[in-house]
């Protein structure tokens, strides 16, 4: 399984002039012939002209902590809707009503597991315990 990277994923008609510049980028920064595809060249081309921008000073270096904020510069359209590769905005939160459900049924095996084993030691402070857990479980069991 391949990790995903952060950022949007574009796709764009790129001029014969512009693929040759990306080839000869992508040779001036030392990738071998037949070592990437076309589409991971234009990638690092780019991104090796905007550092070169950057190092200029002819743009702003970012931090990422910008990144929504300047994306809503642009125009979205129905994928950018959709939530993006690498947001941390909309994770999904924890049933806690089903780790709460798992947390009981395992407090009910542990006592029934005690009661059966453990006989001796079987307090009436542990039956009441265990009483509401049959009901709730014993069924399920």
């Amino acid at each position: 399984m391949t990790a995903r990277a952060g950022g949007r994923v574009v796709s764009l008609r790129i001029s014969p002039a512009d693929c040759i510049a990306i080839a000869s980028v992508c040779q001036k920064l030392g990738l071998g012939s037949q070592q990437i595809t076309f589409a991971q060249g234009a990638r690092i081309a780019l991104s090796a002209l905007i550092e070169s921008a950057r190092t200029g000073h002819l743009i702003p270096a970012s931090d990422g902590f910008d990144f929504l904020e300047q994306m809503s510069w642009f125009k979205p359209t129905e994928q950018s809707l959709r939530l993006s590769v690498g947001s941390i905005t909309e994770l999904p939160q924890p049933h806690t009503a089903n780790i709460e459900k798992q947390r009981r049924r395992l407090r009910f095996q542990e006592l029934r597991l005690q009661k059966e084993q453990d006989h001796e030691n079987w307090t009436p402070a542990l039956q009441e315990e265990f009483r509401p857990l049959v009901e709730e479980f014993f069924e399920a069991t």
